[in-house]
Order: C-alpha cells, then structure tokens, then sequence
C-alpha cells in the first residue's frame, strides 16, 4: 500500500536586489575615479632619450607645459612668465597633504628655446619649487 504525502516542493526564489545593489555601487566608482583622473589636454612634442626613468605622475603633482611658441600653461591655463615669477598661480598647490611642497612636471617642446626652460625652472626654484620632473619621450630604437 502506497501511502501518499501531501508535501509541497520548495520553490526556489532568486532575490537580484544584492546583486543589483553590488552592480549599482561599482558603476558609481568606476564613475567617480574615472572623473578623477587628470590628464593633460596640452599635447607637446617632447625631446627624446634613451635613459628616461619613469616616474609616478600622481594627481597631487603641478604640471606645467611649454608649448613650441613658448607658451606657459599651468595644468590647462594660459599664464605668463610673469604670473610664474610672481608665484600667485600657486595660491591652490602650496602644499601636500604631507605639508610638503609639490612636485612640478615640467614638460616642453623639443624646439623650445633652452633660455625659456631655464627661466622657468628659475621662477619655480624662486617660489620654493626644488623636486621638478623633466619630462622626455623614451627612444626605444637603438
């Protein structure tokens, strides 16, 4: 003799609300690091070497670009030697978070004239900018 159960089976219920969730907070990170991200709009053709050292390009660092007319710009912005020598510019970039001074990417064209590189660095050693980065291109041909 069969004897017959009246059990219910289990339905299975698949909750997405942790997964949405999860998917939801990494689009909002992904987000908010990419705007975060500072890349330089001044494009430049930098001198070649062959025994570049790479070094880390963090945000917290001052770049400035000199463009093959000569051109000053401080991140984005036009500014003239002049501005530089003063220091004003630099009102928002005194300190790190360590209460040290900056470190400056110094970046310029190769056909820039050697003088307006040297006043450059001149003006940034004057308002208390010593750990400035040259940037060059790294020749791989040999």
């Amino acid at each position: 003799m069969q004897i017959k159960y009246n059990r219910k089976k289990k339905q299975i219920h698949n909750d997405l609300t942790p997964m949405i969730d999860i998917i939801f907070q990494l689009i909002l990170f992904f987000m908010a690091a990419s705007t975060l991200a500072k890349t330089q709009s001044i494009k430049v053709k930098l001198p070649e070497t062959t025994t570049s050292i790479s070094t880390s390009t963090e945000n917290k660092m001052i770049h400035i670009t000199i463009d093959e007319d000569g051109s000053i710009y401080l991140d984005d912005d036009l500014i003239s030697i002049i501005q530089l020598k003063e220091g004003k510019v630099f009102d928002n970039y005194v300190r790190d978070s360590n209460g040290e001074m900056m470190a400056v990417n110094l970046e310029a064209h190769q056909n820039v004239d050697y003088g307006t590189v040297i006043t450059v660095m001149d003006a940034l050693r004057k308002n208390g900018y010593t750990n400035i980065n040259l940037r060059t291109e790294l020749n791989t041909a040999k």
